[in-house]
């Protein structure tokens, strides 16, 4: 079950080393996306934000992670799918907006997320959980914002 699948995902990503790696090809593919998205004239200035943009968030990322993890390995029930608009808020959004990202970044964030996953040479079983969850909170982050 999705559920299920969840947990194991859990339980693989919170690995340090599995973690390390995740967070490497997303940030490739975020600072790829924030760098093409930035229309400002001003070259340093632009690389002054995204590397404090990034910095920010690479303090957050694996809590981020952790938190996404924790709400789609939790749905099960009834109780914890309604405080998904408060996790998602706490464990998502928060750290996002302390990362100073625009919704249009955040939704890159979580795009890399997806794509880094889909990249990967083997998916594990867990992986189409992952990508339905990220792809979850995502929609619950659009409106949300």
């Amino acid at each position: 079950s999705f559920t299920e699948q969840m947990r194991s995902a859990k339980e693989s990503l919170s690995t340090r080393e599995a973690l390390s790696e995740y967070k490497k090809h997303v940030f490739a593919q975020l600072k790829a996306l924030i760098a093409d998205s930035d229309p400002s004239p001003n070259f340093a200035g632009r690389e002054q934000a995204l590397r404090s943009k990034i910095a920010a968030l690479d303090r957050s990322f694996n809590g981020i992670v952790k938190g996404m993890l924790q709400i789609g390995s939790a749905l099960q029930e009834l109780r914890e799918v309604r405080d998904l608009f408060i996790d998602v808020q706490d464990k998502v959004l928060d750290p996002c907006d302390k990362a100073d990202l625009s919704l249009e970044q955040v939704i890159m964030l979580l795009g890399s997320m997806d794509k880094a996953f889909r990249q990967r040479p083997k998916q594990p079983i867990w992986g189409p959980s992952w990508i339905k969850c990220v792809e979850g909170i995502k929609m619950v982050t659009i409106t949300m914002y």
